[in-house]
């Protein structure tokens, strides 16, 4: 169902024209006869939200909106409309919509989340670790981009590319004239011992190491950040 079908569904249109006997100029008890206004109305349309998940999210929306604009406890959000504004079904509808869409963006994620851990039933200690993984895995996105940056650093700064992908990397690979130039630079990576090891086969595994991880993160696979805690370990 589209957007401006739930709209419709919901009568938007006849709540905000509800609203229009609201003196607003009583402040907060304005705030209350809005509250009224947005409960009657809900209760109007019960059958059709106890029956229809995407109206009741929608009409879970519209009531966010009203506390959040015109709240009974706390003051009210600052924006550059006017109170007369919030009520308007124009604004109403455009934001709703909005929120509409990031519920339901929030809801296929953490759909998408449960079915990767294979939960149906979630525990608190389930979401915990699932908070859990994904730190590690921000931190593991953040430090392959640290070591990318870096083995293009020393194959070649100029390098636009993804210098991990393996057309790319070949073409940046030094000739026997400027490998001793590129050795002095993963010297301060490596130590010096890394003068002394194969110099292909150390620049293809350090490639492939970093490779292997971001691909495994990025493309969100299984567990990735706790396989690769257990197994590279520092």
């Amino acid at each position: 169902m589209g957007y401006e079908s739930l709209a419709a569904k919901y009568q938007l249109a006849d709540l905000a024209e509800s609203f229009k006997v609201v003196d607003l100029n009583k402040n907060k008890n304005a705030n209350y006869e809005i509250k009224k206004i947005l409960q009657q109305h809900q209760r109007n349309i019960l059958g059709e939200l106890k029956t229809d998940p995407e109206l009741n999210q929608y009409g879970i929306e519209v009531k966010k909106y009203i506390e959040r604009y015109f709240p009974i406890k706390s003051k009210p959000k600052r924006n550059k409309h006017s109170r007369a504004d919030f009520l308007k079904k124009e604004l109403i509808e455009s934001t709703v919509k909005q929120q509409f869409k990031n519920a339901v963006y929030h809801y296929v994620l953490e759909q998408g989340k449960l079915e990767a851990y294979n939960l149906t039933s979630p525990k608190t200690k389930d979401l915990q670790n699932i908070r859990a993984g994904e730190a590690f895995s921000f931190k593991f996105i953040n430090a392959c981009a640290f070591a990318s940056n870096n083995l293009k650093t020393i194959l070649n700064p100029e390098c636009e590319e993804d210098i991990l992908g393996k057309n790319c990397f070949i073409q940046n690979l030094p000739d026997s004239t400027a490998r001793p130039n590129v050795v002095q630079k993963m010297i301060p990576f490596f130590s010096d011992e890394i003068q002394n090891v194969n110099f292909d086969e150390a620049i293809w595994a350090i490639r492939g190491s970093i490779q292997k991880i971001r691909n495994e993160v990025y493309h969100c696979k299984k567990h990735a950040w706790e396989k690769n805690t257990q197994n590279k370990r520092l």
